[in-house]
């Protein structure tokens, strides 16, 4: 029987060792290959990007200067030698206005070595006076429904203002311009426009004399005897909502007459504000003597109204509510009725403004509200929730009307984006 010799042969040795050699550079040129691939596919998709974030970059610049252009400025911002950081990159902007009162704004934006550029003609319209209604940024996507017949039409007196859409529906009717930044259906008006929000961060400062209500020990006697904090016949109000809850008791009210250096009092309010009385349905602002006063209340909170609100020299004095709570939907002004057996508010006479939303509590009824005032709600109203709340909102004429301290402007500025497109900058690497 012949035994297999597994003895390799002389030199088989060596040719493996070519083999083994030949596969490893092949695999080396492959891995390289590879390598080469995803470097070139990940440079690609960087630049694809860089070159996205440096066109945003642009269009940021542009709008900017819309945000200036508004703000009273003149559009330019930066210059090829100093321009405006944004993110990863940066932007300056040339502005132009042509012999037909448009504008021309120019963006151009660096991001290492790309440049972008952008440019938009815009036209300015600067309206004279607030509007009566303004639901401003927040409410882009909640659409104001005013509708009903009758009596129990929706009307406002003044003009309105939403950033989101705006249906009239039945008989209900608005007095004065509409601006939308949405559709606007049942009644002409300019849609597609955009305002700036109102400032509500300048609120304090202002001419008039603040007011802490803290701990009460820099209240002046006639604010902190007149805010009662957390009362005990009023628990079952305040055990529902969070922080602490002043109730005003306008009997104890009398506003004295602003300083010389003053146009109106400011008082601060650490938490939730109530216009809730349990004796009355009706509240009565007044001035020390009988004068006039001139008072705007800021929560920090929010503002529940149960009570209607009136003023005791109405023609010659203004009271303004503004609720700083603007992160939950629950409201920053709230109508409101904590008894079954209570009247809801059908008056107020009062200029509201609310960092968040406006809405009614109430349960369904055929009760009518008319306020002889303005509203801004920078979320949005809804008076609806179910029921026939019927809403009058009289607009005031004349600044005298508006308390120093309410976040409303003499002039509104709304831009009408005419033309936008990409140009090629000078000097492009």
């Amino acid at each position: 029987m012949q035994r297999m010799n597994d003895k390799p042969e002389p030199g088989d040795s060596g040719r493996i060792a070519v083999y083994v050699l030949i596969a490893g550079v092949v695999l080396v040129i492959a891995m390289g290959g590879v390598l080469r691939s995803a470097r070139t596919a990940s440079d690609e998709v960087r630049q694809t990007l860089d070159n996205e974030q440096a066109f945003y970059t642009a269009e940021a610049g542009i709008e900017a200067a819309m945000t200036d252009l508004l703000a009273g400025g003149h559009g330019v911002l930066g210059d090829s030698d100093r321009p405006v950081p944004f993110l990863r990159g940066s932007f300056w902007v040339r502005s132009e206005t042509l012999a037909t009162g448009e504008i021309r704004l120019t963006s151009t934006s660096i991001l290492g070595p790309l440049r972008r550029q952008v440019e938009a003609v815009v036209r300015i319209h600067r309206v004279s006076g607030a509007p009566a209604l303004f639901l401003g940024s927040g409410s882009a996507n909640r659409p104001l429904v005013l509708d009903g017949w009758g009596k129990s039409a929706d009307r406002v007196t003044g003009g309105i203002y939403t950033a989101g859409d705006l249906l009239l529906d039945g008989e209900a009717k608005c007095e004065g311009p509409i601006v939308a930044g949405g559709r606007i259906d049942g009644i002409k008006g300019l849609a597609h426009r955009t305002l700036v929000d109102p400032d509500f961060t300048r609120l304090p400062e202002t001419s008039a004399v603040a007011i802490s209500l803290g701990d009460g020990s820099t209240a002046p006697d006639w604010a902190a005897r007149a805010l009662l904090r957390n009362p005990t016949d009023r628990q079952e109000l305040w055990d529902l909502t969070p922080g602490d809850d002043f109730f005003l008791d306008a009997e104890r009210l009398r506003v004295p007459p602003p300083q010389e250096t003053s146009d109106g009092w400011v008082v601060r309010v650490p938490g939730n504000l109530w216009f809730a009385s349990p004796q009355s349905e009706e509240m009565v602002v007044r001035g020390r003597g009988g004068r006039p006063c001139r008072l705007t209340f800021v929560a920090e909170g929010s503002v529940f109204i149960a009570d209607d609100i009136r003023l005791e020299n109405e023609s010659s004095s203004a009271l303004g509510i503004v609720a700083l709570a603007g992160d939950s939907d629950d409201g920053a002004i709230v109508f409101c009725s904590p008894e079954a057996e209570e009247r809801p508010p059908r008056f107020v006479r009062a200029h509201l403004a609310a960092e968040g939303r406006i809405l009614s509590a109430l349960p369904p009824s055929d009760a009518s509200l008319t306020i002889r005032g303005s509203v801004t709600a920078l979320k949005g109203m809804d008076l609806g929730a179910g029921a026939e709340f019927v809403l009058r909102i009289q607009g005031l004429d004349g600044e005298g009307d508006l308390p120093p301290a309410l976040p409303h402007g003499t002039v509104l500025a709304i831009h009408e984006i005419l033309s936008w497109r990409e140009t090629k900058p000078g000097g492009v690497r």
